[in-house]
């Protein structure tokens, strides 16, 4: 981030480039993404400056909007000391997967449809069920039950026997308004998101190649100032 006084110096620089080779100019230094940091007009004897700080052009720039996640990333791979040759398009399929404000849209889309879902299940049918075994056995003489039959043995417990009961309920609500409303509430609310989500693409894809464009506007810059010196130098 390019701060004011930095802002300053630079042009300062360019204005004594300038009066070196006799030329008023317009000197504008900019941050990431295009943003205006300081302007300067050289001529008639006076400057019209236009000066605002990152922060505030960053908070109301209309490709970073209110975001701040979107100038982080999130690293993936092995870091190389070799530079690499990215094509614009390379760039931006690098910014569409690392980068943070993107990956934290798209969680926020997902987390949407998740509630969207909650809200529909409680407007469907509710069936639940229930099953359980049980094995019991019975003391006879616990129940008041004690007789005797001549020349026959009679059990005073009954072996051990098992039943299994399985129960199924189901509940529905025929209209309930505050379910509905809920219900279309969240549906709103993950079509936001998504709507979120594109909107967010956008902002990445426009970031990255305004940001490669400048890299290579400024790599013209300073060719076009090397060849200038050397020019100034051989007259």
């Amino acid at each position: 981030m390019i701060s004011l006084a930095d802002a300053k110096r630079i042009i300062a620089a360019a204005e004594r480039r300038a009066e070196l080779i006799g030329q008023p100019m317009n000197n504008a230094v900019v941050a990431d993404g295009g943003n205006l940091v300081a302007h300067v007009r050289m001529g008639r004897g006076w400057a019209c400056w236009l000066i605002g700080t990152c922060v505030a052009l960053f908070a109301g720039s209309a490709l970073f909007g209110q975001q701040v996640q979107f100038q982080g990333s999130v690293p993936t791979g092995v870091a190389s000391p070799t530079p690499l040759s990215l094509t614009l398009r390379d760039a931006i399929d690098r910014g569409l997967r690392t980068n943070l404000g993107l990956l934290l849209s798209g969680q926020a889309s997902e987390i949407a449809r998740g509630e969207r879902l909650r809200s529909l299940s409680a407007l469907l049918p509710q069936v639940t069920g229930a099953v359980s075994e049980n094995v019991e056995q019975i003391d006879l003489k616990t129940r008041g039950i004690d007789f005797h039959l001549p020349g026959f043995s009679t059990p005073t417990i009954v072996s051990p026997f098992d039943y299994t009961d399985a129960r199924a309920f189901a509940s529905f609500s025929v209209f309930d308004y505050s379910l509905r409303k809920s219900h279309r509430a969240a549906q709103e609310g993950e079509r936001a998101a998504q709507l979120s989500f594109k909107d967010a693409q956008d902002l990445v894809v426009q970031s990255v190649a305004n940001a490669y464009l400048l890299v290579i506007a400024g790599s013209s810059r300073v060719q076009a100032l090397r060849a200038q010196v050397e020019t100034d130098q051989a007259i």
